[in-house]
């Protein structure tokens, strides 16, 4: 069992995991190379106020690097729906076309796109799309903490995709199309 430790112990205890059961998975764990190759430091704390009520309300946008690809993350702030898509290149028409292609044509615009100052949504381009659509476009001041969710978001998938290709590589399979990596990590 490749995962989040501390959620898989805590799905043990509500499931009522015996705490045998609980401390042989933290054995487990603690042997298992790929797991301490990819464990990750203790969540920070982090205050949001932002509260969606309805479905495609507001969605969060991001880029986030993974070998030699760009995807483009999506998420909707409401019920954490996401959509994740390898780009060709981080270029404003690339950005926004996926975007509309694997967001807006299957859920409709949103009411509100939120993104940090990424190149291709702090545009003109970008803003015509969003006003001839009726998505107001809400870019993160450049120091905050930009798209919260998206980059929470962002953490899980890495570290998803980072232990995928190191269980891949360590049992020996034979190597998976990045594509559909991404396919299986994404949901």
């Amino acid at each position: 069992l490749v995962g989040s430790e501390m959620c898989i112990r805590d799905r043990l205890s509500a499931g009522g995991g015996s705490p045998q059961i609980i401390e042989e998975y933290r054995k487990v764990v603690e042997t298992c190379k790929i797991c301490r190759c990819w464990a990750r430091p203790e969540h920070r704390a982090t205050n949001s106020t932002r509260i969606c009520n309805k479905i495609n309300e507001q969605i969060e946008v991001g880029l986030l690097f993974w070998k030699n690809h760009v995807l483009l993350h999506m998420i909707d702030c409401c019920i954490r729906w996401t959509v994740c898509k390898i780009l060709p290149d981080k270029r404003t028409e690339t950005v926004l076309d996926a975007i509309e292609e694997h967001w807006f044509s299957h859920h409709e615009p949103p009411m509100v796109l939120i993104s940090d100052h990424e190149g291709a949504l702090d545009s003109d381009a970008a803003r015509f799309r969003a006003d001839r659509k009726s998505v107001k476009l809400k870019l993160k001041p450049h120091g905050s903490i930009g798209a919260s969710t998206v980059e929470r978001h962002h953490e899980f998938l890495r570290d998803h995709l980072h232990k995928i290709d190191a269980a891949v590589k360590e049992e020996g399979l034979p190597r998976i199309e990045d594509k559909h990596v991404l396919q299986e990590v994404e949901f």
